[in-house]
């Protein structure tokens, strides 16, 4: 097993060319240009392959350390994240200044003695594939079993080269209010809700708001039905009517228009 600082000769750094020719149909399809498996163990150990060797390394030396995308295995939830709603940017900006690699999403798949990371991204030109990965979440998955299937070998010997996870540290954080009543205060006090409302957002019901937030965080129905103690036809029911009063057509049209207008964001700390 390899450790960070041995990155250099590891399956990890030395494996790029092999992935993208495995991918690389999906750049030549849709410009999805980068790929990664991570596969995370109960022993704090993980094995990664990634199209990105270069930026990999990078990651290593300069951001691991804060965890911003390295956590354990217990704190990993299975569904999608899209990158733009990831509350810290800080690496992603950094990515994207490197290699120019933006608009990903990130699909976890948690399992009994491990969890399993797929990753995909463009490039900034091409901010219309964040429709094309919710409305083919299902193609994503095809994807990431014929990856598997393909790299079968790679990840073998990736399995024997595991990388221990470092342990993390807390990023510093401002904490200019402490008390939850002052924030409450100030979260409806905010001129932002003004926007909100333009949105259409402020006139959704209180079980519509969590729905539509649990859908951000790559919730399906029946995960928000459980998730809400709800039938999984009412959540559907909800679904249809946060549709037609933000007239949207399509979920992922809801997704996008609930990143673009904060309302993650202004949600999750109203809670």
């Amino acid at each position: 097993m390899f450790n960070a600082r041995a990155l250099d000769k590891s399956v990890c750094l030395n494996s790029g060319d092999h992935v993208y020719s495995i991918c690389k149909y999906l750049d030549n399809l849709f410009n999805i240009k980068d790929f990664r498996y991570i596969k995370i163990f109960k022993d704090n150990t993980c094995l990664f392959l990634t199209t990105e060797s270069e930026w990999t390394r990078i990651f290593y030396r300069d951001f691991y350390q804060y965890g911003t995308h390295h956590k354990t295995i217990n704190s990993l939830t299975s569904g999608f994240v899209l990158w733009s709603s990831h509350p810290d940017q800080s690496v992603f900006n950094a990515r994207r200044e490197f290699s120019g690699s933006d608009h990903g999403i990130t699909l976890i798949e948690k399992n009994t003695d491990s969890c399993e990371i797929f990753g995909f991204s463009s490039t900034k030109e091409n901010p219309q594939v964040i429709n094309f990965y919710i409305n083919n979440l299902d193609l994503l998955r095809r994807h990431t079993l014929y990856f598997k299937y393909q790299a079968k070998d790679l990840i073998k010997l990736a399995e024997k080269d595991r990388l221990i996870l470092p342990k993390v540290l807390e990023k510093p954080k401002v904490d200019l209010i402490s008390d939850r009543t002052n924030v409450n205060k100030l979260i409806k006090e905010t001129p932002l809700a003004n926007y909100y409302q333009s949105e259409g957002i402020m006139q959704l019901k209180n079980k519509q708001k969590e729905c539509l937030y649990l859908i951000t965080q790559g919730k399906t129905a029946k995960q928000v039905a459980k998730i809400m103690n709800l039938s999984p036809r009412t959540i559907e029911d909800h679904i249809n009517i946060i549709k037609n009063k933000l007239n949207c057509q399509y979920k992922s049209e809801l997704i996008e228009k609930a990143i673009n207008s904060g309302f993650v964001g202004f949600y999750s700390n109203s809670r």
